[in-house]
């Protein structure tokens, strides 16, 4: 009895550093690995696009491409602002002007 708890005392001194360290080999692996499948899935998905961006370009279809990114299509459908604020501010100039005229008319 006494010869098997020795035995069983020195087998886990010899072994337990070994499942410690394959515990940490394999946090790594798995992190790793997590890590790999995200590289390759942002990387399929930007050769995807980029493939259909060329295949609309060269089809004519850039209506088409600004439905794919849609940050792109704001800054692209947004007119500058001096244009913005003309146009805003062309009711407010056509009223004032609307009262000028009957002013003097009248």
């Amino acid at each position: 009895e006494r010869l098997l708890k020795l035995l069983a005392k020195r087998a886990a001194q010899q072994v337990g550093p070994k499942v410690a360290k394959v515990h940490s080999v394999r946090g790594v692996l798995m992190s790793h690995l997590l890590s790999l499948r995200k590289s390759v899935t942002s990387f399929v998905m930007d050769e995807a696009m980029s493939t259909l961006g060329t295949v609309l370009r060269e089809a004519g279809a850039e209506e088409f491409m600004l439905l794919l990114n849609p940050s792109a299509s704001a800054t692209a459908s947004l007119p500058p602002v001096s244009i913005l604020l003309a146009g805003l501010l062309s009711p407010v100039v056509l009223s004032i002007s609307l009262v000028i005229h009957l002013s003097q008319v009248f």
